[in-house]
């Protein structure tokens, strides 16, 4: 066999192997994603819907990802919880807090929407461990693909959509109403 022969098995065996390589990444970084935080593990808590818009909202959402739809409970004075019981993944969590803002098919005039996610330590990788999370949209939001959260020792963080995970940030830009969610 002559030289150019052996040259085309060899890049052909290297890109059969690098293509493996990259599959096998590309399915473990779609596993990691999916790994779904238990609905245990996840309060989300919503106000300024009614309860039927609310489960509009999230039975939309619920379709948009492929997911079931949440079981949506009032907690009390007009703050609804919403749980997938089978959990969801990370980044559905984050999502699904930013949807509850900016749904599709809603009219947003007059009214106050406030949503958050506490979500118990462990899940969410670019968090240290140990620190659990409450994840919100920020005040003053004009990005409409984001969230913020900070941690349960005060580290505030930003979750761009288009990125993955949290970059810490020096401004929280909590809402005043967040911690009335859960109070």
């Amino acid at each position: 066999m002559e030289f150019a022969g052996y040259a085309f098995i060899a890049i052909f065996v290297g890109a059969l192997l690098l293509g493996r390589h990259f599959k096998a990444t590309r399915e473990a970084r779609e596993a990691a994603e999916q790994a779904k935080v238990p609905s245990r593990a996840v309060d989300l808590r919503v106000s300024g819907w009614t309860a039927s818009e609310l489960r509009d909202v999230f039975r939309r959402f619920s379709e948009l990802y492929g997911l079931p739809e949440p079981r949506v409970a009032e907690t009390a004075n007009g703050v609804f919880s919403a749980k997938w019981t089978d959990g969801l993944a990370p980044s559905h969590i984050l999502f699904a807090v930013n949807y509850a803002h900016y749904p599709e098919g809603h009219d947003l005039h007059g009214r106050s929407i406030c949503a958050a996610a506490k979500v118990s330590a462990g899940h969410f990788d670019s968090v240290p461990a140990g620190r659990s999370v409450t994840i919100y949209v920020p005040e003053d939001d004009d990005r409409f693909d984001c969230v913020h959260a900070v941690d349960d020792r005060g580290t505030a963080y930003f979750g761009d959509f288009g990125k993955s995970g949290f970059v810490k940030t020096d401004r929280a830009r909590m809402r005043t109403c967040v911690q009335a969610l859960f109070g």
